[in-house]
């Protein structure tokens, strides 16, 4: 079976919520696919790496990331799926709001700069 397969079968079994559910925008749906619940599981999170990694396979980049908090957990296992491969591949963040704390994101930045990107 594929990672792509292996992938299909982990959301279809963890991430699909069946029954009532009311949503964020005070509606109701029959079904609910909570994609958290692979992203952060430790089967499935390896293979959405892989399989993230192998549908960018023809993009030329060097971090992968995007808005936290959804796109932290897929950035990551693109990271280390990459590296249990020997390829170097960095990830980020990016907040909604200006970090006030610590460096302010100037170290970031600094970490980042002459990178190629793909989010």
């Amino acid at each position: 079976m594929s990672a792509k397969e292996k992938l299909k079968s982990e959301i279809l079994k963890k991430a699909v919520v069946h029954g009532k559910v009311i949503l964020s925008s005070g509606k109701e749906a029959d079904y609910y696919v909570d994609l958290r619940r692979v992203t952060l599981d430790s089967t499935a999170a390896p293979l959405v790496g892989e399989v993230m990694l192998e549908l960018t396979k023809d993009l030329e980049f060097e971090a992968v990331g995007g808005l936290t908090l959804g796109a932290d957990p897929v950035a990551t296992a693109m990271m280390h799926v990459a590296a249990n491969s020997g390829r170097k591949l960095d990830s980020f963040v990016v907040r909604k709001a200006e970090k006030l704390m610590g460096c302010s994101g100037e170290l970031k930045a600094q970490m980042l700069k002459e990178k190629s990107f793909s989010s």
